[in-house]
């Protein structure tokens, strides 16, 4: 199942994709694991003797003279056979099978043959990289790393996909038709998440303030966080920022930990604590700023569209106008700070996030809002796609999505 799908903009991801390497404190602990500790040396040999005293001492000094006897027998053994052997031996001559008249020349012709001469065309080389006779070095390795590298003219895809209970973030690469090969679609490299994909959205910002531009994905998942993942980082294992979600342990205060044992003890369900200013239950959609690049939007199942800082990794907004779960949020491609949001309260509002405490403009719908976006060459133009059940339908519970198009004035 394909929960979203986002545009990389062509050049964006790093030709050659980065492989994370172990970090230094990981490796430190695997050999310290490997190691085996002198405590745990001890102990063994200790096992070990333990287990030796546990055999009788008759049947050790039995079995010790046995092997003993056997030793001694062995050398009388092997001289009566090699007595019966040496006269067939001789009368073969084995030592002088490998040499004839010619001797030693014999020897250096064969050399010759197999491994070269002084003539350069019967040289031999270890690898083809070392024969001057070969031009093209090609081989399935170089073929295979080429595959690897994204080019500037490649299309590449993000896809949040779940398959089997295991979520995951698929970066495809789509190559044109040339005038000598066909198109070809791919999967690159892909990333796994911990919860279910919902939203996605790709950025060039890096989180913390890096000025760097970078390739980016920010993931909204049913847990309350927004991840952001290094999408030119093939091992990565975790993402390099989390915007809201829950607060780890080891931050909450001692009174803090207290009033959470006291709730999850009147509550049946846990449920940790949050970061301040997050999300309170799933994202369903995410929005960049392509114009202010550390702002990006969100809007969660907890009715709210929320604005984030991604120097600063906090939410600067919180528009609460929506009354029940924001399922769509676009910034507005000429005036950036005009943020589009879409719910399942069958209305779409448009907000200025300069003002988030006004009044934002609203639009009532006929259906629940599905998804959003703006018209590319007007941008005073929305396009709805809504989810309509009429009475036949509403039998097999089969939805009809109709689209519908706004414009307004401002």
């Amino acid at each position: 199942m394909i929960s979203a799908l986002a545009w990389v903009p062509q050049g964006a991801a790093k030709p050659v994709q980065d492989e994370q390497s172990p970090i230094e404190a990981e490796l430190a602990t695997l050999q310290e694991g490997a190691q085996v500790q002198p405590d745990e040396a001890d102990g063994l040999e200790s096992e070990g003797s333990d287990s030796d005293l546990e055999m009788d001492e008759a049947a050790q000094v039995a079995q010790a003279r046995a092997m003993a006897a056997a030793v001694k027998a062995k050398p009388a053994a092997n001289k009566d056979a090699d007595a019966d052997l040496a006269d067939p031996l001789a009368e073969l001559h084995m030592e002088d099978y490998d040499t004839d008249e010619e001797g030693e020349e014999m020897k250096t012709e064969t050399a010759s043959r197999l491994f070269g001469s002084g003539n350069p065309g019967l040289s031999y080389y270890q690898s083809n990289q070392q024969d001057p006779n070969i031009s093209k070095h090609g081989g399935e390795d170089d073929s295979e790393a080429d595959d690897f590298e994204v080019h500037a003219s490649d299309f590449v895809i993000l896809a949040a996909r779940n398959e089997d209970d295991v979520s995951h973030i698929e970066v495809w690469i789509y190559e044109e038709a040339g005038s000598s090969e066909d198109s070809n679609i791919y999967v690159h490299h892909d990333i796994m998440l911990p919860a279910f994909p919902l939203s996605l959205a790709w950025m060039d910002c890096r989180p913390a303030g890096d000025a760097q531009s970078g390739n980016l994905a920010a993931v909204g998942t049913m847990s309350p966080g927004i991840e952001i993942w290094d999408l030119d980082d093939v091992g990565a294992v975790e993402p390099v920022a989390m915007l809201g979600g829950e607060l780890p342990e080891d931050a909450l205060t001692k009174e803090e930990k207290k009033k959470q044992k006291k709730k999850q003890q009147k509550k049946k369900k846990k449920k940790k604590a949050l970061k301040p200013d997050s999300h309170a239950d799933a994202v369903l959609a995410l929005s960049w700023n392509r114009d202010y690049r550390n702002v990006l939007a969100s809007g969660s199942a907890d009715t709210t569209v929320k604005v984030w800082d991604l120097a600063t990794e906090q939410c600067s907004a919180t528009l609460d106008y929506h009354q029940d779960k924001v399922q769509a949020v676009a910034w507005n491609p000429a005036q950036a700070s005009v943020l589009l949001s879409g719910g399942f309260d069958k209305a779409v509002c448009l907000a200025d996030a300069r003002t988030p405490n006004s009044e934002p403009l609203k639009w009532d719908l006929s259906a629940d809002s599905e998804a959003l976006t703006w018209a590319p060459h007007e941008p005073t133009t929305f396009l709805v796609r809504l989810a309509l059940y009429n009475l036949t339908e509403c039998i097999t519970n089969a939805p009809r999505y109709d689209i519908h198009i706004w414009c307004f004035t401002c």
